[in-house]
């Protein structure tokens, strides 16, 4: 009658449950509200963690001083050069960034050193937690303007004040007013419809101003093709990498290697720097792997190119990661050769 689970304590089920069948399904429907109410309990729990997060990621982000070269540098899994390149590899988990629990279907923000995610899918085991990994969050993105972070999906857990001590500028008006002073790539920059938010103090900065701006113009100009846009994590996140930094030596005009954005049907996507005898594509992947398409280390043979013939045919995280290296990294505006494709 009161569809109890072999094993089930009577007495003390009776206790809890009631002794009818009535009262028992009015104890099912109130610990099923009680369920409910921890759930949104820790729902805005995680909200208010997120919102507390993003606070110090505006922050942070709002002022140029975060970008120290020292503590990356330290922290870069590449070897020591002297080559500007292949210096100050931004490892996704010293940055700030944001990805989906696919568990308790929640997105969260990290900064730099926060590695591990307790669950609210486990209330019962607040011990239990999971180390940061791309191949686990397959949707990370970075922070590294203010504006990746009110363009994502997370704007409206964005604590509004935290925005008021910023100085919120047309990303267009930027770049119209200063786009003959630095070397850029010809576009229609009055046509720009972002904006960018940066400290008092950064506002009276035109390369600062700049910086920011053209990053916008790049998220919104790019042509590269959607089939070469990576979606995942790992993909995304190659050009911060030791392992691809290649790219940036063709764009400075120090090396005479070609550009190929290069994809696969199973979501793999790079930019290569080929010579021109060797046009080889294989790959190991592992996305058709996973999917069980292909064999184990076996090659993919669905490999798609295109050769880079300017910088916005670059996807928009390569293209961001190369100039977030000119202006804060490289060598600086006259020296770097990066538009001589356009």
């Amino acid at each position: 009658m009161l569809s109890l689970s072999d094993g089930t304590n009577i007495p003390r089920s009776a206790q809890t449950s009631g002794r009818t069948h009535e009262a028992h399904l009015a104890s099912k429907v109130s610990h099923a509200g009680i369920r409910q109410w921890n759930k949104a309990l820790a729902l805005e729990r995680q909200k208010s963690e997120a919102q507390e997060y993003l606070t110090d990621a505006v922050a942070m982000l709002s002022t140029s001083s975060w970008w120290d070269p020292t503590y990356f540098s330290a922290r870069s899994k590449a070897p020591p050069t002297t080559e500007p390149w292949m210096q100050g590899s931004i490892p996704m988990d010293q940055t700030w960034r944001y990805f989906l629990c696919t568990e308790c279907d929640t997105y969260l923000v990290r900064g730099r050193q926060q590695k591990r995610h307790i669950c609210s899918a486990h209330p019962d085991n607040n011990k239990r937690s999971t180390s940061f990994s791309l191949k686990k969050f397959p949707d990370t993105r970075r922070f590294v303007y203010v504006h990746d972070i009110t363009n994502s999906i997370l704007f409206d857990c964005i604590d509004s004040t935290s925005l008021e001590s910023l100085i919120k500028l047309r990303a267009a008006d930027i770049l119209t007013a200063n786009a003959t002073s630095v070397r850029l790539p010809r576009g229609d920059y009055a046509s720009v419809q972002g904006f960018i938010y940066v400290s008092a103090t950064d506002a009276q900065d035109p390369k600062e101003l700049m910086t920011a701006a053209f990053d916008v113009f790049i998220q919104e100009k790019s042509t590269c093709p959607p089939e070469f846009r990576a979606e995942d994590a790992t993909c995304v996140n190659k050009p911060w990498t030791a392992e691809g930094q290649d790219f940036l030596k063709v764009l400075a005009g120090k090396s005479k290697k070609t550009l190929f954005l290069t994809c696969c049907e199973y979501g793999w996507a790079s930019v290569l720097a080929r010579d021109q005898g060797n046009r080889k594509w294989e790959h190991t992947c592992e996305f058709g792997r996973d999917s069980g398409r292909v064999k184990a280390y076996g090659p993919c043979n669905t490999v798609k190119t295109r050769p880079v013939k300017s910088f916005l045919d670059l996807p928009p995280n390569w293209a961001s990661r190369a100039w977030f290296w000119q202006r804060r990294q490289g060598l600086g505006d006259t020296q770097v050769q990066m538009w001589k494709a356009d």
